[in-house]
């Protein structure tokens, strides 16, 4: 499969032998999510859709343990978008029956799940726990999010990005361009200036620099 190539040997044409750097993937539960969340303009406290049975579902189970068997095949790390913690929960199950460390596993946009004992329940097995969805001048639950995890002496397994700059296809423009500079300027001067390294530099690099 071209996919497996250019996982392990690197993707061909002018840039030959540059590999993916992660493998990207999810339940469709934060697909769903996305596209609401663009109709709402994006919050970055995402705090609608809390009905229950948000598991994942056969289908999600499938691409949840393809993206591991990837993993397993390659050594690189998955960035699964999930909003549901029971969901990045039961991932994890699955990234153990295939034999895959849970340190190759990252919960991307785990802020959109309101129970902060998910987060550390994910972190505490090994895993890495992405918060992000920054909106200018929004940022105060993140913020709480990072506070949380360092307090209970995991901030070795947190993560912080944007997730921004969409180009939205159909819209005037593009639609509303959101820069990529609200962990710089919005976030981290609201977080102790010790963690800055170990947030910016330490974790990403432990994370994905594979």
């Amino acid at each position: 499969m071209d996919q497996h190539r250019d996982l392990r040997r690197g993707v061909p044409g002018r840039r030959a032998g540059v590999r993916a750097g992660t493998v990207r993937g999810g339940p469709r539960q934060a697909l769903r999510r996305r596209a609401h969340q663009r109709d709402r303009r994006r919050t970055s406290e995402v705090r609608q859709d809390r009905r229950p049975g948000r598991k994942l579902e056969d289908l999600d189970r499938k691409l949840v343990r393809a993206a591991a068997l990837a993993a397993r095949e390659t050594g690189l790390t998955v960035a699964s978008h999930t909003t549901a913690g029971i969901a990045a929960v039961e991932q994890l199950e699955i990234f153990d029956e295939v034999g895959v460390p849970t340190s190759q596993f990252v919960w991307v946009h785990a802020h959109a799940e309101e129970d902060s004992a998910y987060h550390e329940q994910v972190a505490r097995a090994g895993a890495w726990v992405e918060f992000d969805g920054l909106r200018p001048g929004e940022t105060e639950w993140q913020r709480t999010c990072v506070e949380r995890l360092a307090a209970a002496g995991l901030l070795g397994r947190t993560l912080i990005a944007n997730d921004s700059g969409w180009y939205h296809v159909g819209e005037p423009d593009g639609g509303e361009f959101l820069g990529y500079d609200f962990v710089y300027n919005d976030l981290l001067p609201t977080l102790d200036p010790a963690w800055h390294r170990t947030l910016m530099v330490d974790n990403p690099l432990a994370a994905f620099g594979r």
